[in-house]
Order: structure tokens, then C-alpha cells, then sequence
């Protein structure tokens, strides 16, 4: 009886299974009775998790400033598959995405207070000229007075021009605000946004006690 059972709890695999009761699991080379409990099941877990990141992953095309070529934040979007290109025809130190529209230019804070901003201001007026979508990106390990200074002068300068000044702390916080801000503005995702926001819209101005009393002031004006 004892050898009858062991017979029993082996699976295909040809080991014995904790739980005489598991589920059945996707053994690589033929159904048997381990359930989780089964070597093949790890990998073919990690294959289709791995294939699952494959098809969500949006991957783009970012022009760049030949200056950033070894810059790490080249490394990062090369990393992750996105097609690099140099150019040494556009603003030094500029990342642009022409799929989606937008560009950046990114300067370190420290490196302004050192060369001075008069400079650097005629740079980014070349810049939002050429770019309609035009973000200043500012970098620094830490924001304090000094920083947060500079910030607000290049602000007040560019008030009300198409430039859009944005403090970052590292090279992936970079990359990661780049990147979202290209995928919110590429097709089909922009199309998709909108239609959302229009949506949203609707459904607020229909819910609106405001919009209801208006249509009731209007059927009693008419």
C-alpha cells in the first residue's frame, strides 16, 4: 500500500508532489500533479511575465545634443531600447522627441551660477523659438535658496512665453519626466487623453447643479 501511494503522489516530472490534491501545472515537457511545487513552472512563470513587459514597454524616437552623447541620461534612454540619435545641430544640451512634439533642454543649476545667466538666457530664446512644446529642465542634488533663486529669475524672465521650467534632482528623475511627458503628448495616447478629458467634462457639466439650474432659467424664459 505505502508503495501504491508514492506511485500515486509522482507526477510526469518524477518527484513526489506535498499535496496529493495540487492542481495540475504547466510542466515544460508534460502535464503533471506538483502544481506550484513544480521546477518548470518557475521559469515558464518568468517567460510570460517577461513577455507581458515586452508588449506594454512604448518605446520612441529622442533626438539629442551630440554634448549628451556620454551623458548618462543617453545611457538610460539607450537602456531602455528607445531609438538615440546625435545631432550636432541643435541647441547644446537639448532632448528631443519629434514623434510626440516636445523638446528639453536641461542645464545643471550649479553650472549657471558659475558661468552666469545672461548667456544661458540667449540660448533658451533660441530654443522656444524653434520648439512650440519647450521645457527647461534644472538640475541639482539639492534645491535650496540659491537654486530655487535661479529658477524664479529664468521664470519671471520667459513669463509668458511657451517655456515651461521644471527642477529635477538626478539623471533618472530626468528621464522619467522626459518620457512621461513624451507619452502623454504621442499618438494614439494624446488622442486617448483628450477623449477622456472631453469626457470627463461632459459628465461634470451634466451633473453640475449650476448647468441644471441654467437650463431651468432657460425653459422658463422661454
Amino acid at each position: 500500500m505505502h508503495a501504491m501511494e508514492q506511485r500515486r503522489r509522482k507526477g510526469s516530472c518524477g518527484a513526489s508532489s506535498p499535496h496529493p490534491g495540487a492542481v495540475p501545472c504547466l510542466c515544460l515537457f508534460r502535464r503533471c500533479h506538483l502544481g506550484s511545487h513544480c521546477r518548470a513552472s518557475g521559469p515558464l512563470k518568468k517567460m510570460t511575465e517577461s513577455c507581458g513587459q515586452e508588449q506594454t514597454r512604448w518605446i520612441t524616437t529622442v533626438i539629442m545634443s551630440t554634448a549628451l552623447q556620454d551623458h548618462e541620461i543617453s545611457t538610460i534612454l539607450q537602456r531602455q531600447q528607445h531609438r538615440v540619435r546625435y545631432s550636432e545641430s541643435v541647441e547644446t544640451g537639448s532632448v528631443i522627441f519629434p514623434l510626440s512634439g516636445v523638446a528639453f533642454i536641461l542645464s545643471d543649476t550649479q553650472d549657471l551660477l558659475r558661468t552666469g545667466e545672461e548667456q544661458f538666457s540667449e540660448r533658451i530664446q533660441k530654443f522656444i523659438g524653434i520648439h512650440r512644446n519647450s521645457f527647461l529642465v534644472l538640475s541639482a542634488a539639492l534645491h535650496g535658496s540659491e537654486e530655487w533663486n535661479v529658477m524664479f529669475r529664468i521664470q519671471k524672465r520667459f513669463l509668458g512665453s511657451n517655456l515651461r521650467v521644471i527642477p529635477v534632482h538626478n539623471p533618472a528623475e530626468t528621464v522619467k519626466l522626459m518620457l512621461t511627458m513624451a507619452k502623454m503628448t504621442s499618438k494614439p495616447q494624446a488622442d486617448n487623453t483628450r477623449y477622456k478629458l472631453e469626457m470627463t467634462k461632459a459628465q461634470i457639466i451634466e451633473k453640475s447643479p449650476v448647468w441644471k439650474m441654467l437650463q431651468e432659467y432657460q425653459l422658463h424664459c422661454n
